[in-house]
């Protein structure tokens, strides 16, 4: 992995290659929960390195089926275009299509945040800083991200909660989770920091 990690500080991050499927966070504790679960405004922030393009591959997800139970909150996934997909159809109705629109490189890390804010309905990606789409889905008569309620596999890297869609042909360095809308400069801010 020599090179692959040259812009992440003492080479930390993960790699995937289908065959051990992702990393899950299961939500037993409440705390957890609550912050997915009760959150109208989210944002997700995550490094990762694209080196092949393989099939759609998810970087994160609160979204699969597991036991019957669908769970359908958002994801983050890229097609073999290096094309975003988005889908919050459990939270907001209608919220899921396909951005035709290729912005990254193959073979080089990027930060990707995607926020949504329920003060407008809108979905927002960045790019290494830089808002790259935007795209308004309406704000659920201001439940926003909140319509959708789960106490298990709240949060997962690399594929669905089902494990379908396996990040395949990448790494992630960095994931988290904020339980409201990022601000422009906030994220710019990040970028330029690093």
């Amino acid at each position: 992995s020599s090179g692959i990690g040259a812009n992440i500080p003492n080479y930390k991050f993960f790699n995937f290659n289908g065959a051990s499927g992702s990393i899950e966070f299961n939500g037993t504790q409440s705390a957890m929960n609550t912050c997915f679960n009760g959150a109208t405004s989210q944002s997700t922030a995550v490094w990762f390195h694209w080196s092949s393009d393989s099939g759609r591959q998810v970087l994160m997800s609160r979204y699969g089926t597991i036991g019957g139970e669908s769970l359908a909150q958002w994801n983050q996934i890229v097609d073999p275009n290096r094309e975003f997909h988005y889908n919050s159809g459990g939270a907001i109705s209608s919220a899921s299509g396909d951005i035709n629109t290729t912005f990254f490189n193959n073979g080089t890390w990027h930060l990707h945040h995607k926020v949504y804010n329920v003060s407008d309905g809108y979905f927002r990606w960045y790019i290494d800083g830089s808002q790259v789409h935007t795209i308004n889905v309406g704000t659920d008569s201001g439940n926003g991200l909140s319509g959708y309620n789960n106490s298990t596999f709240p949060f997962s890297i690399g594929a669905k909660t089902d494990n379908s869609e396996q990040l395949n042909g990448g790494s992630v360095a960095e994931a988290r989770h904020y339980h409201r809308a990022l601000t422009a400069t906030e994220i710019t801010s990040e970028w330029n920091a690093t």
